[in-house]
């Protein structure tokens, strides 16, 4: 459990860089809760997608207040996911910001589908 914890940690710690980290990590996140089901393969693959994953991350651009946001998100019922890129008015350019995921809240799942895209966006932005 405690390998668990650090490895969820570390990818926590690195999510801005990690396209649907929370939705592709919440079969690793129910091993965390009281009476986890036994480990599976599925466990085990979730891991050897990571480590692929961590190994080629994507180039992320810092800020810049002056050029033009752009914002994609997706919202399901189980959680959420976003992305925020610039883009450049030199060369026309779309560059990534930053990733944005998580899951909903018990009280947050109830919410309808329009709500939870707004939410996303204003949390993206």
């Amino acid at each position: 459990k405690t390998q668990l914890q650090r490895f969820l940690g570390s990818l926590n710690y690195i999510s801005p860089f990690i396209k649907d980290l929370a939705k592709d990590t919440a079969l690793l996140y129910e091993r965390l809760k009281k009476n986890p089901k036994a480990w599976t393969d599925s466990h085990t693959e979730v891991v050897k997608r990571f480590k692929q994953k961590v190994n080629n991350l994507p180039y992320l651009t810092l800020a810049n207040p002056t050029w033009a946001r752009v914002v994609e998100t997706d919202a399901s019922d189980i959680g959420y996911g976003g992305i925020l890129k610039q883009c450049s008015p030199v060369d026309k350019q779309e560059y990534l910001v930053q990733f944005y995921s998580g899951k909903w809240n018990d009280s947050q799942k109830n919410y309808a589908t329009e709500a939870k895209e707004m939410l996303l966006l204003s949390n993206v932005l």
